[in-house]
């Protein structure tokens, strides 16, 4: 929703405007990072906290393997934020775009929101 902020945020970590990455609505979930990436988190503001620790908008962060990031509820003006990942993640292009669609089932991870016990390449 927010296009810009999207782009931005993969321009910081020298992906292309097309890279994949999360879309987050109003509340963000927990994600354990079993391999080390640069992230970097954009559009509304969000508590995002890596292993307890307050993180920056609009900055590439280091995540080691084996932390957590939490991201808590929008706040302030806007209701979407984004975790973009260097190298964007590796969902399938559908209809010249990688964005999950719900309502009809389809592109992104497996064509649904994310659940518990999904993992991202």
């Amino acid at each position: 929703m927010d296009s810009l902020a999207f782009r931005l945020g993969n321009r910081l970590l020298g992906n292309g405007e097309g890279a994949a990455g999360l879309e987050v609505t109003a509340l963000g979930p927990a994600l354990l990072f079993d391999y080390p990436v640069t992230i970097c988190l954009v559009g509304a503001d969000c508590d995002a906290l890596l292993d307890g620790n307050e993180l920056e908008p609009y900055a590439p962060i280091a995540v080691s393997a084996g932390q957590t990031l939490k991201l808590g509820r929008v706040r302030g003006p806007g209701l979407r934020s984004y975790v973009l990942f260097q190298g964007g993640l590796d969902v399938p292009l559908y209809l010249r775009s990688r964005a999950t669609f719900t309502l009809g089932r389809f592109g992104g991870h497996a064509g649904r929101n994310l659940v518990a016990g999904d993992v991202l390449h």
